[in-house]
């Protein structure tokens, strides 16, 4: 993709922009900055006044048309001066995509770029918000390594906005290469666009960020049915508790399955839309017992999201698909324990985490692979 400054050349490919919007029922057009109450010569004047020397109170900012060849594919602006207090309110970073490209990964293309800037420009961590309904761009934020920080109404008053926090500081890992750290975050953190499925899989776990994300989805249409899992680790011998919110889930809960049922109830998820699995101990159980109930209850399943911890993404998804194998699956992470495509390597905890999944993904599929030798 190309980025750059508007020009006073650019007006008629912008006003085919905003028309599209128009088009489809939408009044505003995000990461615009005023275009379309503003006299185009002198809004290209300001956009270019920014980028030089900046806005008292908002400091130097940059705000980019992104286009694929020919044709503008949304805006980007990259706010990387902006005061604590402001940045905190409308987040150092915003971007939009025109209507008829959206849900083709142009915006975490476009994130992803906005982020590399604000890298050069020496920033440690970026703060990005989005109304809480927006579940596009939240997974695309989140897809980039946001962390949800805060959720409030101080952005507009009658709507709930979410902030996410992405660290852009990087520790050098001393030793060893680069590319190392790059491949292995590629393996195992895997993150697709968000798109309609027949049905969420939920794999065990303890962290109501899993229930509550997919309760989300469900009430926004997403999908049909939720398909939470999990009995008792094998690793013990009770159930460890609520990672968090203890004050909201405080049921008497003996298994991962039980806590993610309560959860989506809780969330608005009705019971007939929940087909849940309480027997396995590990994620192979929770994929394969999850195609047993399945298979009993008689459900057709042609597509499915797995709604799972970020680090523990690519594992799900390769037993998923052997259980599954005619579903066509994408993985929608959340992050836990601060654990991120962007840090894991930055403190113990994350590397033991991710070191350990990336050889769970060799040493659980050693019989597996060799079948298929056979």
């Amino acid at each position: 993709m190309l980025y750059r400054l508007p020009c006073i050349n650019d007006e008629k490919v912008l006003r085919e922009y905003i028309r599209e919007h128009h088009d489809h029922g939408e009044t505003s057009i995000s990461a615009s900055l005023g275009l379309t109450s503003s006299d185009y010569s002198e809004w290209v004047e300001k956009i270019q006044r920014n980028a030089l020397t900046g806005d008292e109170a908002w400091g130097k900012s940059l705000l980019y048309l992104c286009f694929d060849q020919d044709r503008l594919i949304g805006l980007l602006s990259i706010r990387y001066e902006l005061p604590k207090e402001l940045s905190e309110k409308y987040g150092d970073i915003g971007y939009g995509v025109r209507p008829s490209e959206r849900n083709k990964g142009y915006a975490t293309a476009m994130l992803r770029y906005a982020l590399s800037v604000c890298k050069e420009k020496g920033m440690e961590k970026v703060v990005l918000g989005c109304y809480k309904d927006n579940l596009a761009s939240a997974a695309t934020i989140r897809k980039n390594g946001g962390i949800l920080t805060a959720e409030n109404n101080n952005y507009k008053g009658n709507k709930i906005s979410q902030y996410y926090s992405i660290t852009l500081s990087e520790r050098k890992p001393g030793g060893m290469q680069n590319r190392i750290i790059s491949d292995i975050s590629k393996y195992i953190f895997v993150a697709d666009e968000l798109q309609k499925v027949d049905a969420i899989f939920l794999p065990g776990g303890s962290h109501p960020e899993q229930p509550e994300y997919a309760a989300q989805l469900y009430r926004e249409g997403y999908a049909n049915w939720i398909i939470p899992s999990g009995g008792l680790s094998v690793k013990r011998d009770k159930w460890p508790g609520v990672r968090a919110k203890a004050e909201i889930y405080d049921g008497d809960y003996h298994s991962d399955c039980e806590f993610f049922i309560d959860a989506l109830l809780k969330n608005g998820v009705p019971a007939s839309a929940i087909i849940g699995e309480n027997k396995s101990g590990h994620t192979r159980d929770n994929a394969f017992f999850s195609r047993k109930v399945i298979d009993e209850k008689g459900i057709e399943i042609k597509t499915a999201m797995i709604v799972c911890k970020a680090f523990h993404a690519r594992r799900c998804l390769m037993l998923y698909q052997m259980a599954f194998p005619d579903i066509s699956f994408i993985v929608q992470p959340v992050h836990c324990y601060n654990i991120t495509k962007s840090n894991w390597y930055i403190t113990e905890e994350g590397i033991d985490r991710v070191l350990g999944e990336l050889a769970r993904c060799g040493n659980q599929f050693v019989a597996d692979i060799k079948n298929y030798l056979k």
